[in-house]
């Protein structure tokens, strides 16, 4: 059994989240890899964006039983953003957290679906989800809807 490098599980979330045409608010967000400082949403988009990126190693490294073998849980970090409406448009806060709580759902129904990759990484998991209101560093006045979550994928690591 070969090791699926974290950098190759990180690859094949965010494709596997671009490819799950099941859930359009999904795969139809904008997708970006590590911590970013600012992203512009294009006109005819669904004012959504995902953000990817390595957290570590949970707990570090566990033995497998006999042998060289060891247990990986590898997390990363998934944020959900959905672009919030304009302060004082009532109408558009309730559609983003409608937009929000939709995405949300989308993407534990995607977890369901996949959660082994590879044949190597054996067990997907959502380890923590939260809510929230983001601004990126690079663009104090966009703001989002935010769910921030911690996808943990189990690895065997052998001789």
């Amino acid at each position: 059994m070969s090791y699926t490098q974290p950098k190759d599980v990180l690859n094949a979330v965010i494709q596997s989240f671009k490819d799950a045409s099941e859930q359009p608010l999904l795969s139809g967000a904008i997708h970006r890899k590590g911590p970013q400082n600012s992203v512009r949403l294009p006109s005819d988009g669904n004012g959504c964006v995902v953000f990817t990126q390595m957290e570590g190693l949970a707990e570090g490294e566990r033995s497998a039983g006999s042998g060289n073998h060891w247990w990986h849980d590898w997390e990363f970090k998934v944020v959900l953003c959905v672009e919030d409406a304009p302060d004082g448009d009532l109408s558009g806060c309730e559609t983003a957290e409608d937009t929000r709580l939709d995405l949300a759902a989308q993407y534990l129904d995607w977890i369901h679906e996949n959660r082994n990759l590879f044949g190597t990484a054996k067990v997907g998991r959502v380890t923590e989800l939260k809510f929230a209101m983001i601004e990126l560093p690079g663009d104090p006045v966009q703001r989002f809807r935010g769910v921030v979550t911690t996808l943990a994928y189990k690895t065997i690591k052998g001789a």
